[in-house]
């Protein structure tokens, strides 16, 4: 009979794989929702302290508490064909779940005022600054949490030797912790009672449990933050179909 593999957290790193999940959950909380109808320099001073702080603490408890390297992987193409399939995947599912049944139903048509009105609180309801935000999400903010969920919270919930058999947990853990935030976001938009608040974020959720898988299945941090950045570039290609016409 194998040996059962024990996690390799200790109780400080149980603690800080708890904050490390459970804090966007409340930063979103803090500047999509209890700030709210606070001026917009609240909102973004709260948005980009709070970012700053969640992107830090990994490499702060890699470096200053662990005293360990940075350990993130070199550059590679492995991984990079599944990426791009699923990437390619996440276009065309999306876009024709979009333009073929969501946005002919209506789904939108109040969320979107809600939309317009938080850009309007960052400063970026014109169409220059919503196309800027997407670039931004889909090439850097998709690497930085690709770094913070995937490299840093997935691999904290595996034991050293990282065994296939022990993915499906940590997978499921870090996966729903990942979707947390965006139902705050999608609640603010939709409202908690309407059953699209969960859709779309279940939808989150099966997200991150794929770069999630892709990482583990590549040991590469791009191949994940490539699905991711495909995953963003949709979301935003969306978004200014549903938004362009109503800035300048």
């Amino acid at each position: 009979m194998p040996p059962v593999e024990k996690s390799s957290l200790s109780t400080a790193n149980w603690v800080a794989v708890i904050f490390a999940m459970t804090y966007p959950t409340f930063l979103t909380w803090i500047y999509f929702t209890a700030l709210k109808d606070s001026p917009g320099s609240w909102q973004q001073a709260a948005f980009g302290i709070g970012k700053f702080v969640q992107f830090a603490f990994p490499a702060f408890w890699v470096f200053v508490i662990q005293r360990q390297r940075f350990g993130i992987e070199r550059p590679t193409t492995r991984g990079l064909g599944l990426a791009i399939a699923l990437g390619v995947f996440e276009i065309v599912a999306g876009l024709a779940l979009y333009f073929i049944w969501l946005k002919p139903a209506g789904v939108f048509d109040e969320p979107v005022k809600e939309m317009l009105a938080k850009l309007q609180g960052f400063g970026l309801d014109s169409r220059m600054g919503l196309i800027g935000l997407g670039v931004a999400y889909s090439l850097a903010h998709s690497w930085l949490e690709e770094y913070y969920w995937r490299w840093f919270v997935l691999k904290k919930l595996l034991p050293e030797s990282h065994s296939p058999r022990l993915w499906p947990r940590a997978l499921i853990i870090s996966s729903l912790a990942f979707a947390a935030h965006h139902v705050l976001v999608l609640a603010g938009y939709f409202q908690w009672t309407s059953p699209w608040t969960y859709i779309l974020a279940s939808f989150v959720a099966i997200g991150g449990g794929l770069f999630g898988w892709l990482y583990l299945h590549s040991k590469s941090l791009y191949a994940a933050w490539l699905a991711h950045g495909f995953a963003d570039a949709v979301i935003f290609i969306i978004g200014y179909d549903l938004l362009a016409g109503r800035m300048s």
